[in-house]
């Protein structure tokens, strides 16, 4: 890659890496509840998730002790290109007016590349097509979508319902109630052969996030957010009825919610759950290349000599795939 000369285009590229990494640390913590994140060495990689130990049982004497085989379920997650790229006439790069379009363009394509993860993290919680981005939603290892309530002709996670639960609507009453469903399911979770917990309790105590959309922002402000509400908000009152403050036992149950509005969720009435202190993430990205510039001026482009037009751009190589989604629950209203 030749670097430019130009000042202006120098001044994109800055822009660029000072966007993307305020980005970058903005989402990591929020991203980081749903989606692994680790380094790819192979264009197709290819995964091993050991699903079972067994139970311990007694040893009596004289009797050998007994081995038990790990479950192994192996899957692949192939790599993808990624790019954008911003251009700009040669006589707008002399406008001061022009340099701030130049600077405001430059920092929403780093945005843009930051906030990927999302995006296509959002395509998979939706199994949602999107041409721009994944060319298909990959399936969990146990071979079902990344939310069902069946895994192989079984209860997903033995566990009714599984990961996909039907929510009974979406007032602040309706939520909470069916927060504590989700709660329930959570700990309802077991290993397929031994019947173990698949989630320590603790690990649930510990704090759940809740990712839902912008048409649900009041909703779920009045389920999680008042500590002593004065109204009941009961979908079967014509109004609200006005009384005495009581106790919002969401937050007397003292299990942390921590909420994530995600504009880039078409649906508008159903919600998801993650513990966060659960380390096999629903989702990955494995990185195979960073984000890397590319700078298109006089001194390397015949259109930028020819044209006066000249542009900077990103790429990147990177795939996604869902892992074990027991730390997700997914609440469909539609």
């Amino acid at each position: 890659m030749s670097i430019a000369a130009n000042p202006t285009t120098q001044f994109v590229l800055d822009q660029f890496d000072d966007a993307y990494e305020r980005e970058n640390v903005r989402l990591d913590e929020i991203a980081s509840v749903f989606m692994d994140e680790w380094p790819s060495e192979r264009p197709t990689e290819r995964y091993t998730y050991l699903e079972d130990v067994g139970n311990v049982g007694i040893w009596r004497r004289n009797e050998s002790r007994e081995a038990q085989a790990f479950r192994a379920v192996t899957w692949t997650t192939d790599t993808h290109d990624w790019q954008n790229k911003v251009e700009w006439h040669r006589n707008d790069d002399q406008d001061h007016q022009g340099r701030r379009k130049i600077s405001q363009r430059a920092q929403k394509a780093a945005t843009m590349h930051a906030l990927m993860r999302i995006r296509v993290g959002t395509q998979m919680i939706e199994s949602s097509t999107d041409n721009t981005l994944l060319p298909a939603i990959p399936t969990a290892p146990d071979g079902a979508t990344p939310f069902a309530t069946t895994a192989g002709g079984a209860a997903r996670y033995g566990a009714t319902n599984g990961n996909l639960l039907t929510g009974s609507g979406t007032v602040a009453q309706q939520i909470a109630d069916d927060w504590f469903s989700v709660v329930q399911q959570f700990m309802s979770f077991t290993f397929p052969t031994s019947g173990n917990p698949l989630i320590d309790p603790m690990e649930v105590m510990g704090g759940i996030t809740l990712m839902y959309p912008v048409a649900l922002v009041q909703e779920f402000a009045e389920a999680f957010k008042w500590s002593r509400p004065i109204y009941s908000d009961d979908a079967s009152l014509a109004s609200p009825t006005i009384g005495a403050a009581t106790s919002n036992r969401v937050a007397d149950f003292n299990v942390p919610v921590r909420p994530f509005v995600n504009p880039y969720l078409s649906d508008t009435s159903d919600w998801y759950a993650f513990v966060d202190a659960v380390p096999e993430k629903a989702f990955y990205r494995q990185i195979k290349q960073n984000v890397e510039p590319d700078i298109w001026d006089r001194s390397n482009s015949d259109r930028a000599r020819d044209e006066k037009v000249e542009a900077v751009g990103f790429d990147s190589r990177a795939g996604y795939g869902t892992g074990p989604t027991f730390g997700a629950i997914k609440v469909n209203n539609s």
